[in-house]
């Protein structure tokens, strides 16, 4: 029971988080094979294209859901709760899978991967926002829209 409840929480977390990465990683290789069949010619302003539509769709696609997937980050790293055994003793287990016991080594490997992905999402994400903008300033305050990153 309890290892069933761990890999599908272990995996759900991951693919949560990795989902907005895939958004944009999938059609740059997609890009990058189907470049063998184009013309030479067309192929940068197509690649430009398909990297600008696919930083477009990463951003709000992670800018919707990084609320949820901080609060299930954070949910991972420490959210236990305590229940009483017998009047004097108390357990404590993970709320998002109550099979897995708070210090246990199940519960210390989901905080290892919380942590690293605490520090892509919920710093990384606002960081890449403002990498962003700030390489975008200058068209922004022109109001242009195209601007090379």
């Amino acid at each position: 029971g309890r290892l069933l409840l761990y890999s599908l929480l272990f995996p759900f977390v991951l693919v949560i988080a990795w989902l907005p990465l895939e958004l944009l990683v999938v059609p740059l290789v997609r890009s990058a094979l189907s470049r063998r069949t184009q013309q030479r010619q067309s192929v940068p302003k197509q690649k430009l294209r398909i990297v600008y539509t696919c930083v477009s769709a990463f951003v709000f696609v992670s800018f919707c859901v990084i609320n949820p997937i901080t609060r299930t980050i954070l949910s991972a790293i420490g959210d236990c709760a305590v229940f009483d055994v017998d009047g004097e003793s108390t357990m404590t287990f993970l709320r998002l899978d109550l099979a897995i016991t708070c210090g246990s080594s199940a519960h210390n490997l989901i905080k290892k991967t919380a942590w690293f992905l605490f520090v892509l999402w919920p710093v990384g994400v606002p960081l890449m926002y403002s990498l962003l903008l700030y390489k975008c300033r200058v068209a922004i305050l022109r109001g242009s829209a195209n601007h090379k990153l």
